[in-house]
């Protein structure tokens, strides 16, 4: 990369330089796909910083008596961010994703990549109409293409995955209830507030049911809410009958306080 050492003396030279590499920085930010799920984490991150200083960084200029700060030519800082966008490319995508069991809804994925994949060539023309053409350009758009190609082969591999796989057992009501009663001794939640100082909030319930507990109307939780809710804990291992700690302990993926909490409660 060509060396571009300015003198800090001359902020003009200074300040005009910064302010063009600071353009062209912009222009890679809002045409990376940073909008996608995938990439949204990192999108902070390199909004706070102006990476234009080469590593070599400053240097003490004997002969002037002055510093040189070694910045990015243009053509410099168009390779450096094409290849940047190369390495975040090859770390991120469909298939680390899959490989680390984060996709949920491979449609939604799908949508995202066709949405974005049109924003990049909008702001790609934009650039073009300035006479510019940075190598990472052809990089993002050469990654949906990939993409758009692997995600159609992965999607019917996905389906067939789900049709195959066994549906797993869910819990009774009741221990959905049992364990947010658990979770409010427990302080990890708030206590439902009784209406008229005597009554559960029905509807709040309901939708806690449905929120929390992925139940389709929150009816059988509230139900099962409002008779464990005062229910003395002797009275609980009769009803829930044996084995019940373990599953709420298995329900609270091993949670350290219901755990506890649990040996107070009769076997």
């Amino acid at each position: 990369m060509s060396n571009n050492l300015v003198d800090a003396k001359d902020w003009e030279t200074f300040n005009t330089i910064i302010i063009n590499l600071h353009r062209i920085y912009k222009n890679w930010l809002n045409i990376f796909p940073f909008q996608l799920s995938m990439f949204s984490h990192l999108k902070k991150d390199f909004e706070k910083k102006l990476p234009i200083i080469q590593r070599e960084g400053t240097f003490y200029n004997e002969k002037t008596e002055s510093l040189e700060i070694n910045l990015f030519s243009n053509e410099s800082f168009h390779k450096f961010l094409a290849s940047k966008t190369a390495i975040i490319l090859s770390e991120i995508n469909t298939m680390s994703l899959y490989q680390d069991g984060q996709i949920s809804d491979i449609q939604k994925l799908k949508l995202e990549l066709l949405l974005n994949e049109r924003r990049t060539k909008l702001e790609s023309q934009a650039l073009k109409s300035m006479c510019e053409n940075p190598d990472y350009i052809e990089f993002i758009k050469d990654w949906f293409k990939d993409e758009k190609a692997f995600i159609e082969e992965l999607t019917p591999l996905i389906n067939n995955t789900k049709q195959k796989s066994p549906k797993i057992k869910r819990l009774s009501a009741k221990f959905y209830a049992l364990y947010h009663r658990l979770l409010i001794e427990i302080e990890d939640t708030e206590p439902f507030e009784l209406v008229n100082d005597t009554e559960l909030p029905k509807k709040l319930i309901e939708g806690c049911g449905i929120k929390s507990y992925g139940f389709d109307d929150g009816q059988s939780f509230y139900r099962e809410y409002r008779k464990i809710n005062t229910m003395p804990t002797h009275e609980i291992a009769i009803a829930f009958g044996k084995g019940y700690k373990e599953k709420l302990i298995k329900l609270s993926n091993n949670n350290a306080k219901i755990i506890k909490l649990l040996k107070k409660y009769p076997n």
